[in-house]
């Protein structure tokens, strides 16, 4: 059966960070029906796009099987400790066929499937970039037009693609979502634990790995 979104969009999931404020290998930390925390963003992608690719770091091999195993294309970083905009341009530079990206956090599981779809929409439809919103805050995921191509390859530090938020910020598409998962991060195990519990109130995690 095919997908929504064919092999014109690609959906880039960063994976490669190295988890240091949360103290062990946050993308594998089960979330509370079990599911790795990284594999969430992972699977919602696969279901609608054809193009699902994951960049990851060297130093990551059971995260990388787990994407393997799934049927993803799984690019290594090896410059992941350079930060997001390394990883971000690698996802890039495996796509280059691509008309447009949809740049998704592995670490974001909460977000909707119907709002990444919202940002697929709008890149289709023409939108240069797109990005939800939250109560008039912006969240993730971003997409970018081809347009962007050459400035998205250039990205090596840890910014990502904020400064080109920025930069280009009156074309910028802000589509308003009922969806609070796309200001919700996971950095540490407190906003694990904070999140669980806001999202499941009687449920635990604990570690499989």
């Amino acid at each position: 059966m095919a997908k929504p979104y064919g092999q014109e969009l690609t959906a880039i999931l960063l994976a490669a960070g190295q988890s240091r404020r949360f103290g062990s290998a946050k993308l594998l930390h089960p979330l509370a029906d079990g599911t790795p925390i990284g594999l969430v963003a992972a699977q919602k992608l696969q279901a609608v796009f054809e193009q699902v690719l994951v960049v990851v770091n060297p130093d990551t091999p059971i995260l990388t099987a787990l994407y393997q195993n799934l049927g993803l294309k799984v690019v290594v970083n090896p410059q992941a400790e350079q930060g997001l905009g390394s990883s971000l341009a690698q996802g890039i530079a495996h796509s280059s066929s691509s008309d447009a990206w949809l740049i998704c956090l592995a670490d974001m599981p909460f977000i909707q499937i119907e709002t990444f779809c919202l940002i697929a929409d709008a890149l289709t439809a023409g939108a240069a970039i797109a990005a939800p919103s939250y109560q008039a805050k912006r969240g993730h995921p971003v997409g970018f037009a081809k347009q962007f191509e050459t400035e998205l390859l250039e990205l090596k530090q840890d910014l990502g693609a904020s400064h080109l938020l920025k930069r280009y910020a009156e074309q910028v598409l802000l589509i308003p979502t009922q969806d609070v998962g796309i200001l919700q991060d996971i950095d540490t195990p407190t906003d694990l634990a904070q999140l669980t519990q806001l999202i499941h109130p009687k449920s635990t995690s604990a570690s499989l790995f």
